[in-house]
């Protein structure tokens, strides 16, 4: 079964189970699926915790962890589900949180990611005032904590127009940062949920799914800290994600004008990849995949260009962040 088959089928069942789901209620839940991060996890439930505006409830699926990952999530107020069979992987942890919220408003939130103060507040207060977004989100800042503290990688945001060229910017780039967001839980289980089949960007092909449904609010804050460090779960090489991605441009004609842009996205992020980890070829097998056999190559190569000078400049608006906002770097400091 294709995985574009399996999409319409999950989908379906969703559908079927909205039906038969005990109606909403008003208010929020938090979903962390996690793995084998118990020291991680206790941080970002802390952030949680230390919301402006408290969440209703907060659901960890935690997939098989041989450490403390849940015994952590109980100890905090959570609602655990455990996974004690084989991994299914992040996409159906974060799906079964889903099934299980009982608000009409969601935030998916990843184990290793801190939500700053008034997130929460600021999300919800975007989403209420926006009747037909499936979504809200915010900005985050990417951070690792060194030795010697925390440092800043950059920032994750959308560019000048990217909000009103929905869904096709989002299709080229994915600037929704994974745990800066507020769902619409009705929403998000219509449009089939996270793809399970996909072990690497589920989130980008989950947003890309609701910005087709209806454009999104964007509120232009940090609102979280993406955490950097050994552990991510990542892979800039993920050629199946990546392609299964790119294909949703034969299913909606209205991204196909963004096809060359995300091609030289991804050839940037791919390439740049494989040749700081010494693999050669398979940034060859890239420029070849997606530049040379490419019959738009000129705007590929713009795109490509474009990406590279994004990327320097969010690392500098990150830097600049960091300097200018105390409160921001007392928070961090408190987490280890």
């Amino acid at each position: 079964m294709s995985p574009s088959s399996r999409s319409v089928i999950e989908a379906a069942i969703r559908v079927l189970q909205v039906g038969i789901t005990p109606a909403l209620r008003p208010g929020i839940s938090v979903v962390i699926p996690v793995k084998d991060r118990a020291h991680l996890l206790a941080q970002t439930l802390r952030s949680v915790r230390q919301q402006t505006v408290p969440v209703d409830e907060i659901v960890v699926v935690d997939d098989g962890s041989i450490d403390d990952s849940a015994a952590v999530a109980r100890h905090a107020g959570a609602t655990v589900f455990v996974n004690e069979s084989e991994s299914r992987g992040a996409a159906a942890g974060r799906n079964l949180g889903l099934s299980r919220v009982g608000t009409e408003l969601a935030c998916p939130l990843d184990s290793d990611d801190l939500l700053l103060p008034q997130a929460v507040e600021k999300l919800t207060g975007a989403i209420g005032r926006s009747p037909s977004a499936p979504f809200a989100f915010g900005r985050a800042l990417v951070a690792a904590r060194e030795t010697d503290g925390w440092h800043p990688r950059g920032i994750v945001a959308p560019l000048e127009g990217d909000m009103e060229g929905l869904p096709c910017r989002l299709y080229a780039r994915n600037f929704v940062p994974a745990s800066s967001v507020v769902v619409r839980t009705r929403d998000i289980r219509e449009a089939g949920g996270y793809p399970e089949w996909l072990v690497f960007n589920e989130d980008h092909y989950a947003w890309i799914q609701l910005a087709r449904r209806a454009s999104p609010v964007h509120v232009p804050e940090v609102l979280t800290v993406s955490r950097r460090h050994a552990g991510n779960r990542h892979d800039p090489l993920a050629d199946a994600a990546v392609q299964e991605i790119t294909s949703l441009a034969n299913e909606d004609a209205r991204l196909l004008p963004c096809l060359p842009e995300r091609l030289g996205v991804q050839l940037l992020d791919m390439v740049t990849i494989a040749l700081r980890v010494q693999r050669p070829s398979d940034a060859a097998r890239v420029a070849w995949d997606l530049f040379i056999r490419q019959p738009e190559r000129r705007r590929i190569l713009k795109s490509a260009l474009q990406r590279w000078h994004t990327r320097r400049m969010r690392a500098r608006e990150g830097n600049e962040l960091w300097r200018a906002d105390p409160e921001l770097r007392r928070f961090l400091s408190a987490y280890e």
